[in-house]
């Protein structure tokens, strides 16, 4: 990480921490916040109020790609057909799963949510993610263009990510990317 000139450590990029809001407001600032980092969709936070809260960070590496780390409490994200008929960004997500257990359905294909598991997702499809209790996630955001994939390549690819002998590597890139974030970010 690089040091600015009076010694002190940059910010991190901080899109939202629901710990400086009452918790009445924790709700929708993460709905509209994680929607416009992401994609129009359904966000349902699974705790009582007073015991929801989230922190995501944001880092841009170029115009093609952004990095996100998401902590929070129980949450629940869908994107149904009325939502897929917005436009929405033409983008493919690299989801690093590091929390309990949950459900992760893509295009009506449904996947056990298990902690270090890799997930990749159109933004433009149908999904669902729900994650009860504490957890975070690791999200690698690549414009499609970027890799050259149509959103048939992407789902059909979803399905067979963890069958594929790349798996390990890119897990363990995505999640050395992720940790680098803050350094890469500055040296842009």
């Amino acid at each position: 990480m690089k040091i600015a000139r009076d010694g002190r450590c940059p910010p991190v990029p901080v899109l939202l921490d629901t710990s400086l809001l009452p918790a009445g407001e924790r709700a929708e600032a993460l709905q509209s916040v994680l929607t416009g980092a992401t994609a129009p969709h359904e966000l349902r936070l699974l705790d009582p109020p007073e015991r929801v809260h989230a922190r995501l960070e944001h880092w841009q590496l170029s115009p093609d790609i952004a990095l996100l780390h998401q902590h929070s409490s129980g949450v629940s994200h869908s994107r149904t057909a009325k939502h897929a008929h917005k436009d929405g960004p033409e983008r493919v997500v690299f989801v690093l799963h590091d929390g309990g257990p949950g459900g992760y359905v893509h295009e009506e294909r449904a996947y056990p949510l298990l902690r270090g598991a890799l997930y990749v997702t159109d933004l433009n499809s149908c999904y669902s993610y729900t994650r009860p209790g504490e957890g975070s996630a690791r999200i690698v955001q690549v414009e499609r263009s970027a890799l050259g994939l149509s959103m048939e390549q992407v789902q059909c690819a979803a399905v067979h990510l963890q069958a594929s002998p790349l798996y390990r590597l890119l897990r363990s890139h995505i999640a050395d990317l992720c940790a680098a974030a803050p350094a890469l970010s500055l040296s842009l």
